[in-house]
């Protein structure tokens, strides 16, 4: 790769990129030859290390970076460990030294990353591995929002890579590869990561979020989805299905069951407190609400192994009928995102916990949840009819009907 070849492909860019009045598609299918050129080329790297470096065409940066992505997954049995490090390592070095890289080109270098550990990870010391890699998230999330978003770019680029879910790469190995890695990463490392997502949420507690720079909020909604996406993690040993979405609107069926490693962390009383103490600042940002009530719905439907005995049991149950009963006495004017949010956490708990624990409460709690529970479905019912017309009155009903199903349950197993 020289500076001739270089404006060829930035030249190349201009075409593919000129509206169609502006280019024939003669020239378009030419310009688009020349990526796919560099995209088929052998051993690619020192020329998309050329490019990357040079290059002020966005789009020429993402071909570079693609390129990279499709050379290690077509090659890396060709490439040498020392080889493959000082990749993953120019890869990252290059994203942090360029907190201003557009979005879509530091994404797919961030997957590219993700991706080489994904494949190191049956080859390698795993546990060296990822301690080279948290300490560098560790680094990122001590320093300003850019880097701190882009750490948290990471984390969910592993996740996203390691997932049985359609964000996973195609490397052409067998299914039991992925099935190895996914179950390598589900003891400490995920664990690891929640807990990077638990820290940075626990130091928006303190600040006024309405004061957020739109950066900081940004970097909020991030966090957010990471702490939803681990918590929507199907830790059963099931066939990997690479076209199987992890988290979408079907996840509501995969009950969390961490391994018992996790205990100390999810049957801490201050964990749920976390989540509840999030929902009650989150009312007014409908994209926030979603992904803590996705992540305390989730919660409510906790597990074994995790629980060694029925007292840890009755524990959580009371802890979480504490929580839901706390945010609905401070929110007494609860809208209708609010109101489905909690209608969907009840009927989880309901269908998952089994009914004497519930029984078990003592008469004030379970009389103040019952009586809850009452003036939630008279709330629904009264906002059904008198939005009739509206758009928020199916909410206030599917919401009704929830609360119906927690009322007739008879608990879970």
């Amino acid at each position: 790769m020289d500076a001739q070849q270089l404006m060829q492909l930035e030249r190349a860019a201009v075409e593919v990129m000129s509206p169609p009045y502006a280019a024939s598609a003669e020239k378009r299918k030419e310009a688009e030859a020349v990526f796919l050129d560099l995209r088929k080329s052998k051993l690619p790297y020192e020329a998309c290390k050329y490019i990357l470096e040079r290059s002020q065409s966005d789009y020429v940066l993402f071909q570079a970076a693609s390129t990279i992505k499709e050379g290690v997954i077509r090659e890396w049995a060709v490439l040498s460990s020392e080889q493959k490090e000082s990749l993953r390592a120019y890869v990252m070095h290059y994203i942090t030294s360029r907190p201003d890289l557009v979005s879509y080109v530091r994404e797919q270098l961030l997957h590219t990353v993700a991706l080489m550990v994904k494949r190191a990870t049956l080859e390698e010391d795993s546990r060296k591995l990822f301690d080279s890699v948290f300490s560098t998230v560790s680094q990122l999330l001590s320093m300003d929002s850019k880097m701190r978003q882009l750490g948290c770019s990471l984390l969910s680029a592993l996740l996203s890579e390691y997932s049985s879910s359609s964000g996973s790469s195609s490397v052409g190995l067998p299914l039991e590869f992925h099935r190895q890695c996914k179950k390598a990463i589900e003891g400490e490392e995920l664990l690891r990561i929640l807990l990077f997502a638990v820290q940075a949420l626990q130091q928006y507690l303190s600040v006024e979020w309405a004061g957020l720079s739109q950066e900081e909020g940004t970097l909020l909604g991030s966090f957010l989805q990471l702490t939803s996406q681990i918590l929507n993690w199907d830790f059963r040993q099931v066939q990997y299905r690479p076209t199987a979405p992890l988290w979408g609107s079907d996840t509501s069926a995969v009950p969390l069951r961490p391994p018992k490693l996790y205990a100390q962390t999810f049957l801490d009383p201050s964990f749920l407190d976390l989540f509840f103490k999030l929902l009650g600042k989150v009312r007014s940002h409908e994209d926030r609400m979603h992904h803590v009530v996705q992540s305390l719905t989730q919660l409510a439907s906790l597990t074994k192994p995790i629980f060694s005995t029925d007292e840890e049991q009755q524990s959580y149950v009371r802890n979480f009928v504490s929580g839901v009963l706390a945010y609905v006495s401070s929110s007494p004017d609860l809208n209708h995102q609010e109101m489905y949010g909690l209608s969907c956490i009840l009927r989880r708990l309901a269908t998952t916990f089994p009914s004497r624990h519930f029984s078990a409460l003592g008469g004030s709690c379970l009389g103040l949840l019952v009586q809850t529970l009452a003036q939630l479905m008279v709330l629904c019912t009264q906002r059904t009819v008198r939005e009739e017309e509206e758009e928020d009155s199916l909410t206030y009903q599917e919401s009704l009907e929830h609360f119906l199903e927690v009322w007739v349950c008879p608990g879970g197993s």
